[in-house]
């Protein structure tokens, strides 16, 4: 495991209509950016093989339940074996039935100590007909295990680094 894969770095995602399949495009799954703190945070690929891939095994909160995600990089355009150079997670589709995602929701991804990695749905309330949420409450990309500060950020993501209090020998 990578060290940015730590319990102290979380990824959060602003989901799109495009994200939810809301727009009748083709794409599938998320696009992630690749900008180094979020590539950092999933697993490492083979990036010399044709579209490398991995299965990650999620826990989805509430509830615990456990699916699988592919995390992949369509890397044809560099291989001369396609047009594409994108990273995407996909099988996404079970995740956001199961927890009723709309656009403007937010996604929290979180790496566990089990090396499942954990992700969270935190509603927007203005997407659902309700006043926007204060930014003080656990809609806003921040933990709440310990304090936090933004490493990193590109288009609908945010890289937090958790900063989580120093236990003592008593805990």
């Amino acid at each position: 495991m990578s060290e940015s894969r730590g319990r102290d770095v979380e990824v959060w995602k602003k989901l799109t209509a495009n994200d939810l399949g809301h727009t009748g495009s083709h794409q599938a799954g998320i696009h992630v950016p690749k900008q180094p703190e979020i590539l950092r945070f999933f697993p490492m690929l083979d990036e010399e093989s044709y579209n490398p891939e991995c299965e990650i095994a999620v826990r989805l909160e509430p509830g615990g339940r456990c699916l699988a995600v592919r995390y992949i990089h369509y890397n044809g355009k560099l291989t001369r074996d396609g047009t594409r150079n994108e990273y995407r997670l996909t099988r996404t589709a079970k995740i956001f039935r199961t927890v009723t995602a709309l656009p403007g929701d937010l996604l929290r991804f979180r790496w566990l100590p089990s090396g499942e990695m954990e992700i969270s749905l935190h509603h927007d309330d203005a997407s659902r007909g309700g006043p926007p949420r204060p930014c003080a409450d656990d809609s806003s990309p921040k933990s709440a295990t310990g304090s936090s500060r933004e490493i990193g950020s590109s288009n609908d993501w945010t890289v937090i680094q958790v900063v989580l209090p120093l236990r003592t020998e008593r805990e």
